[in-house]
C-alpha cells in the first residue's frame, strides 16, 4: 500500500520537471517578447514593469511550477479511486486511526 502510493508521488515528482521546464521556457520568451513589444511601443517604465515583469512572471512561475504536477497527480489518483484501491487502504487503516480517536478515510489526506 504505501509502495503504490511512493510510486504514484515519485511518478508525479519526477514527471512534472520535464513539461515544467518547457512551460516556464515558453512563458519566460513571451515576457521577453512582451517587454520588448511595451518598450517599442512607448509604454511607461513602471506600468510596463508592473504588468510584465510583476503580474505576468507571478503568474507564469505559478502556472509552470503547479500545473503539470496536477496534470499528472490528480489522473492518477482519480484512477486509484475508480479501481477502488483508495477506499481499501481506508478500511484496512481504520483500527489503526480509531485507536487515535481518527477514521481511516483521513489516511488519504496523509
Amino acid at each position: 500500500m504505501f509502495l503504490v502510493l511512493l510510486g504514484i508521488f515519485w511518478i508525479t515528482i519526477t514527471g512534472a520537471n520535464y513539461p515544467s521546464e518547457l512551460i516556464s521556457t515558453v512563458l519566460f520568451k513571451i515576457e521577453g517578447w512582451l517587454s520588448r513589444l511595451a518598450d517599442t511601443v512607448g509604454v511607461p517604465f513602471i506600468i510596463s514593469d508592473l504588468l510584465i515583469h510583476g503580474v505576468y512572471r507571478v503568474l507564469a512561475w505559478v502556472v509552470a511550477v503547479m500545473l503539470p504536477p496536477m496534470a499528472i497527480f490528480f489522473p492518477l489518483f482519480t484512477l486509484l479511486e475508480d479501481f477502488g484501491y483508495l477506499p481499501r487502504v481506508a478500511f484496512n487503516l481504520d483500527r489503526c486511526f480509531k485507536k487515535c480517536s481518527a477514521c481511516g478515510k483521513q489516511a488519504l489526506t496523509m
